[in-house]
């Protein structure tokens, strides 16, 4: 039966030719009976109403009369695999990703391709003037931008129709990133909630390893494009505003799409692209919780990774072509990382990464990174595409806020030379703008490039909790304040202190007020001041006693002491550096020689032993009184969950698991050990510190606690060294109290307090996937959750109902 032509155009019947209907093509029409033909394979998106192609607003043809033979498909071709080939650095599957003896009826979406060719000549429009990407310079192609946002209505309405009946994953993900692709190279364009869109429909299809595993062509580009521009823009981006559904992709799923094949996005080794994520990720958990014990830990192990990475011959799962551009690439990329970590994250953590370049001092290590990496830009330049550099580009101007003016324009030019190329995005678009504004500005820090986040207009669709008519942060930020004072901000400077050692700020108060310190006084001893309620110093200085007795070194305790709002604990100052200080300076054999000695160390503490469980936090949440064995204990943490008190299959799995270790004796444990809370001396322990967090505890928790702190962690990292040498007394019940251990790792992924609704949403339905997963049980839909931050946080989000 034929099919009509759409409304508004003279009534003739399509004879359903082949390629195309040839009344169609005489009449200059788009056949309809070619985009309604059904898709011959798995990626044909069956039971959807075609839309007809919009009408030109300008008379001017995008393409003249197509040769004989010619199609959709082989335009496609046409278009892409000469860009992608002047891209190649090393051989990939891409065009396996195209149908054998390809014909226009075996493409079912049309509007895809033509909103790609329309956003191309915009582009190259674009480029040829040497401007970014933006609507309304003129340049006469109003009649091209038009076309496109009326493709892109097309696509984004086809891409939702297909979402809702839940159509094939590789279609879908790929009409995505039909979308993505097409809006990154234009300034202000909404890419980044198309992003987010892409991560929410990968979780809706099960996650990563659900779509690899039953997809027929598993959609490997589509997967590592969106990834890819991921990891990149939230490096780019502040901590407080990323793109969080990457973060719910484990390490592994993302190396496995990385490795797939040498994607030209990103030119860069899988070692050192996953060390760029790992950064931010640190930077995120600064940003949030600035006393996270596994942040120096983490930094020193990236760090080490860097520093030690082959750049001549590194090699990856796929073959990699003997190409001088290899170790270049592998140079700069690993240079930029260095300098990354410098720039973002604060000096405790950045400091191994300036390797010998410290100094005492952050701004030396700053001041001859840049210059390496500078002087490297400018030697390999002519050589490696400078499109393939935006990212390199963006971490050399963070850091030139304070550089030679010649230099700064030196930036500037070759970001130009870039806006001139076909396969530029925003990227170099938006530098060329951010960047005099951050050098004028006389700022110094990462995130200091992005000041306007606290003055961007949030979505309109979204709204803050406590701000409703504010639209940017700066102005919930001024609207809202603590809701409760505070009688002593700051603890008493009793002894007068000489060195601050550590503190923690309350995020959003009008004045400076502190929830915890611990500084060096002058009498040389050290003070930690906490505000009650926050810890338990009493049980410190309790526990430090008793391993005095048992010949463990710890500091001397002088004192505890109220004042109105805090608890004080005065103690010696012990001799040494931190395990993370020393770290770089010690030899494998070293460092194993001191995780031996640690672990000796515990083999002397849980030699104390008490009749019932005492502690008073377990990873910084409170642990109620009275529990006497292991299943009381994993009974109380799931408390703190109420999606675990609504199922009881939950409670039935835990106590299963926790059986076996009903009679086993508790003992004490450190629950604790970073790098920054052990003291050595050359290659010797000399003491163990802070055991703020320490109690008794059943026999399996030191080890669940460091196999906890080592999940991703490479062989040799401190965590690992520990987890495999805390195994004294292992039995097959602390295997089944490890995977416990997980099912609360998958609760608290289900009530993840992220500040905004779509990814708080990602988290609830990932996280209770986990669960069910782990618990063998289909609980049924995601239960609710009530997210406590959500009653003080000035920036929480909701969204609008319309």
């Amino acid at each position: 039966m034929g099919t009509k032509e759409p409304q508004g155009l003279p009534n003739l019947q399509c004879d359903e030719g082949q390629p195309a209907c040839k009344r169609c093509v005489a009449s200059r029409r788009a056949c309809v009976y070619v985009q309604a033909r059904q898709h011959p394979n798995e990626d044909q998106a069956s039971g959807c109403t075609r839309k007809a192609l919009p009408v030109l607003v300008s008379k001017a043809a995008l393409h003249q009369k197509e040769p004989p033979g010619w199609s959709l498909s082989q335009a496609m071709l046409f278009l892409l695999v000469p860009q992608f080939d002047r891209w190649q650095v090393a051989t990939t599957s891409y065009q396996n990703q195209f149908p054998p003896r390809p014909h226009i009826s075996m493409f079912s979406f049309h509007t895809g391709f033509m909103m790609m060719v329309t956003s191309h000549r915009i582009k190259m429009i674009s480029a040829q003037r040497g401007v970014a990407v933006r609507r309304g310079q003129g340049f006469g192609i109003e009649h091209l931008w038009q076309n496109f946002f009326g493709y892109m209505a097309l696509a984004l309405e086809h891409l939702n129709e297909q979402i809702v009946a839940r159509g094939p994953v590789r279609y879908v993900l790929h009409r995505t990133i039909d979308l993505l692709s097409n809006e990154l190279p234009i300034m202000d364009s909404l890419w980044r909630s198309h992003l987010k869109g892409f991560f929410a429909i990968v979780a809706l299809y099960g996650g990563v390893d659900a779509i690899l595993e039953t997809s027929p062509r598993p959609p490997y580009m589509a997967l590592n494009y969106g990834m890819v521009f991921a990891i990149y823009g939230n490096s780019c981006s502040p901590a407080q505003d990323q793109v969080d559904g990457i973060y719910f992709w484990s390490e592994e799923d993302i190396r496995k799409l990385y490795t797939h094949s040498f994607f030209a996005v990103s030119p860069c080794p899988s070692d050192i692209f996953m060390a760029i994520h790992r950064i931010t990720r640190l930077r995120i958990l600064v940003a949030t919780d600035p006393a996270a014990v596994e942040c120096k830990s983490t930094a020193a192990e990236i760090a080490e990774n860097l520093h030690d990475f082959p750049i001549t011959d590194w090699t990856e799962p796929y073959a990699l072509p003997e190409d001088p551009l290899r170790p270049m690439l592998a140079a700069l990329f690993r240079m930029a990382t260095l300098l990354y970590a410098l720039l973002s994250l604060p000096p405790h953590l950045a400091r191994p990464f300036a390797g010998s370049h410290w100094d005492g001092d952050p701004n030396n290590a700053r001041l001859y990174y840049r210059e390496a990496l500078m002087e490297m830009l400018w030697q390999t330049s002519k050589r490696i595409q400078p499109s393939m550099l935006t990212w390199i580009f963006a971490v050399l101007g963070a850091a030139y806020p304070d550089g030679p003016r010649e230099e700064q324009m030196l930036i500037l030019e070759q970001l130009r030379v870039v806006l001139s190329l076909e396969d530029v995005i925003s990227g170099p678009g938006t530098l060329l703008e951010l960047l005099p504004e951050y050098w004028a500005s006389g700022n110094l820090g990462w995130e200091d490039m992005y000041e306007n986040f606290l003055d961007e207009a949030i979505p309109e669709n979204l709204f803050f909790v406590h701000a409703p008519q504010c639209r940017t942060r700066r102005e919930a930020l001024s609207q809202v304040h603590p809701t409760e004072s505070f009688a002593e901000p700051l603890p008493p400077s009793t002894g007068g202190a000489v060195k601050v050692l550590h503190r923690i700020e309350h995020p959003f108060a009008q004045e400076t007020v502190l929830h915890r310190e611990v500084v060096i006084q002058k009498d040389g001893c050290i003070r930690k001041s906490v505000r009650i309620d926050k810890s338990d110093l009493t049980a410190e200085k309790c526990h430090l006693g008793l391993l005095a007795a048992v010949s463990v070194p710890v500091p001397q305790v002088h004192g505890l002491y109220y004042t109105v709002e805090f608890e004080h604990l005065f103690m010696d100052k012990v001799p040494g550096e931190t395990l993370y200080d020393a770290w770089h300076n010690l030899s494998a054999l070293d460092r194993e020689s001191i995780a031996d000695q640690v672990v000796a160390m515990a083999e002397k503490w849980r030699s104390l032993k008490s009749s019932t469980i005492q502690a008073s936090c377990l990873h910084r949440r409170p642990l109620k009184k009275g529990l006497q064995n292991a299943t009381d204990l994993n009974l109380a943490r799931l408390e703190q969950f109420e999606a675990a008190t609504s199922r009881p299959e939950i409670a039935a799995y835990v106590k299963a698991m926790s059986a076996d270790l009903h009679t086993a004796a508790i003992v004490f444990s450190h629950c604790d050990l970073d790098p920054s809370d052990i003291m050595v001396s050359g290659q010797n322990l000399s003491a163990m510190i802070d055991f703020e967090s320490s109690g008794f505890l059943p026999p399996y928790f030191e080890w669940v606690a460091a196999k906890r702190m080592a999940q991703g962690a490479p062989d040799g990292s401190w965590w690992k060294l520990l987890e495999e040498r805390l195994v004294e007394g292992k039995t097959a019940v602390w295997d089944k109290m490890w995977q416990v251990e997980k099912l609360f790792q998958a609760l608290e992924k289900h009530s993840s307090q992220a500040l905004e609704p779509d990814e708080r949403e990602m988290g609830r339905i990932n996280g209770w996937s986990d669960v069910c997963r782990i618990v063998g049980v289909d609980l049924g839909e995601p239960p609710a959750v009530s997210y406590p931050r959500a009653l003080e946080h000035p920036w929480w989000l909701e969204s609008r109902r319309i």
